[in-house]
């Protein structure tokens, strides 16, 4: 049998024909992710646009609102100021929540920066309770315990730890029944400071807890899986914990219950 030999210096055309496969799979690939990215762009600017049309007439309400509460316009009865109270409480959330349309929106676009330095974490954290939610646990019989040192300090920013201390106590009471128990730790683990939050409540579906956990966080993908998720302060928690380096890890117990924690890096000034 002759065997012919090709002298042109050519690759062989069976090595051409699968090189312009991998091209032509390698552009189809890019055209996705443009196609995606194109899309993030448009969602991003539809939640800036929501957000900035919605907070002018919200905070003119509120405004009003206060004005009825405290200018003399009349003798108010104890119905009308109780339903005035839950007008203004209600306005109050709804100016939050826009305001958290808006802090995702600058997330997706890269546009929401933090100023981290050394902050006392528990200070930090008693804050948070005392703005409200230490009333809200006791309204509840929920036994609230803070285990850590109160000279632990964190380097973090602190309007947005702030944040997320905040809604991830929210949802800690929210999802705990009437006298059970949520336990707040942070310990230093690896030259690093563990922050976790124990609860008593149903905890996580698997498949929302393994997403949490394992997954590189897109608010577009978050918000898509439907009103079983545990809403718009769950996913501005996990941006920010983004800009952190860090990531909310959640973990169901076998007896009940659910513990969220993420890490945060020790202050170079750190003083236990």
């Amino acid at each position: 049998m002759t065997m012919t030999h090709d002298n042109t210096g050519l690759p062989p055309v069976d090595n051409l024909q699968a090189r312009i496969s991998e091209l032509e799979q390698e552009k189809n690939e890019l055209q996705r992710l443009l196609e995606q990215s194109k899309a993030r762009d448009a969602r991003g600017n539809f939640l800036h646009l929501l957000s900035h049309e919605l907070r002018t007439p919200l905070t003119s309400v509120n405004g009003a609102l206060e004005l009825l509460k405290e200018v003399d316009v009349g003798p108010l009865n104890d119905f009308q100021v109780e339903f005035l109270r839950v007008a203004i409480n209600n306005t109050h959330r709804i100016i939050a929540l826009v305001e958290t349309l808006f802090d995702i929106a600058r997330f997706e676009n890269g546009l929401l920066k933090i100023d981290k330095q050394p902050l006392n974490l528990k200070s930090l954290l008693e804050n948070v309770l005392n703005a409200g939610l230490r009333t809200a646990f006791e309204a509840k019989s929920i036994g609230l315990s803070l285990e850590m040192s109160r000279g632990l300090l964190v380097e973090a920013d602190a309007q947005r730890l702030y944040q997320v201390l905040e809604n991830l106590l929210s949802n800690a009471c929210k999802f705990t029944p009437c006298e059970g128990t949520v336990v707040v730790r942070a310990a230093i683990y690896r030259h690093k400071i563990e922050v976790s939050i124990q609860d008593t409540g149903p905890g996580l579906s698997e498949q929302l807890a393994a997403y949490l956990s394992t997954r590189t966080f897109r608010a577009e993908e978050f918000l898509s899986r439907g009103p079983t998720c545990s809403g718009l302060g769950l996913a501005i928690t996990t941006c920010l914990l983004t800009l952190h380096h860090s990531r909310l890890k959640v973990e169901n117990r076998a007896g009940g219950g659910a513990v969220f924690s993420f890490e945060l890096p020790l202050a170079t000034s750190n003083t236990l």
